[in-house]
């Protein structure tokens, strides 16, 4: 997944921030690169982030270029409430 030469962002958007990182692995192991960071304010709080998609790509493209981040290719994953799930149980 990760290349030795290549670094990768990891994005966490919540209702009203997102946090980024960059990261490379670096004689094997995960280094973190940079990192930035936006909170919305109050008013904005009604809009949740994670359904305003234009506002949010916005927000990644200007926290990148704030904090001169130059990865280019992102890990995503998902909360487990996104996720749907089930625990069946079997008896013989």
């Amino acid at each position: 997944m990760f290349k030795p030469e290549q670094s990768y962002l990891g994005i966490d958007i919540g209702k009203t921030s997102v946090k980024i990182v960059e990261m490379k692995r670096i004689k094997g192991r995960p280094m973190l690169l940079n990192y930035g960071y936006s909170e919305e304010n109050e008013s904005f709080a009604a809009k949740n982030l994670q359904i305003d998609i234009n506002k949010t790509a916005r927000l990644i493209k200007e926290i990148c270029r704030q904090a001169g981040i130059k990865a280019v290719s992102a890990v995503a994953a998902l909360p487990s409430f996104a996720v749907f799930s089930s625990v069946v149980n079997l008896t013989n």
